[in-house]
């Protein structure tokens, strides 16, 4: 078997390594056919998946005071200084609830197409372990929110084109209107307790601040009722996916193949080359 010192000199022989390779050409083309085949195989056993995106923003109204926050803020961030976050408690505290444990099972409870789809998925027949499904949803969703703009994109991704454009906007109409019915009872009961407070205060003055108090709360019901997208508003609704976005069998193939090769040369460099 000839062998060949790769190095002369110090440096790499070009003309050994060429030697090399052109004596172990079928053992590298083996090497690479066997990686994109198993790449290939893996991939081809893989589910389809398909991923759809809704781009929403959030609508509530705020106060001029907070909007003038916002732009402070999105002009210090072009200007690369760090002003704090632009956004409100308010709007932090509805997107952490949009995908919150909650707000996901009674979304699921309420939707008993997506519930068998997600059950189905898991394998596990006790409807009663919300557990496995929850953790699949949340592998499925992502969410990337630009501050500046507010701008909000949700990604989901299932084995199903309509199940993934489904989810995302039953979701975001689900969860506008359970926050709209929990706006409109907390104003309520803000209302009736003012009420009631100011009923046992005879001071012109403190009845002022109280009817000021109440007058406040019911602008803030009357928005609630009024308004359909009360807490996100949805920009461009998540379309039905033409095409899969996993397994891309051909880019797994080509990224096998490659591998192989390099796996192959390097081998075959081992084999043929000699310790000087």
């Amino acid at each position: 078997m000839n062998t060949y010192n790769i190095y002369e000199d110090g440096d790499i022989s070009l003309k050994n390594f060429l030697n090399i390779i052109s004596s172990q050409i079928s053992f590298i083309l083996m090497t690479s056919a066997i990686f994109g085949f198993l790449f290939f195989g893996y991939s081809f056993l893989q589910d389809d998946k398909f991923t759809s995106k809704i781009v929403i923003t959030y609508s509530q109204q705020k106060t001029n005071m907070s909007g003038m926050g916002s732009g402070l803020g999105g002009l210090g961030q072009l200007a690369g200084i760090d002003l704090g976050s632009s956004t409100s408690p308010a709007e932090e505290e509805s997107y952490a609830r949009l995908l919150s444990r909650v707000n996901i099972q009674s979304f699921l409870e309420n939707s008993e197409e997506l519930r068998d789809h997600f059950i189905k998925k898991t394998q596990d027949d006790n409807a009663e372990n919300f557990e496995p499904i929850f953790n699949l949803v949340n592998d499925s969703i992502s969410m990337s929110r630009s501050k500046v703009s507010g701008i909000t994109n949700i990604y989901f991704s299932a084995s199903d084109r309509h199940t993934s454009a489904n989810f995302l906007n039953q979701l975001i109409l689900h969860t506008n209107e359970f926050l709209r019915a929990e706006a409109k009872k907390l104003a309520t009961e803000k209302v009736d307790f003012l009420a009631i407070e100011s009923s046992k205060n005879s001071y012109r003055n403190v009845q002022a601040i109280f009817g000021r108090m109440i007058e406040t709360e019911i602008q803030n019901k009357m928005v609630a009722n009024t308004s359909q997208e009360y807490a996100f508003r949805v920009i461009d609704p998540a379309p039905i996916p033409l095409s899969k976005s996993s397994p891309r069998t051909l880019l797994a193939t080509m990224l096998g193949l490659l591998l192989g090769l390099l796996a192959g040369v390097t081998l075959a460099i081992l084999k043929k080359s000699k310790p000087e």
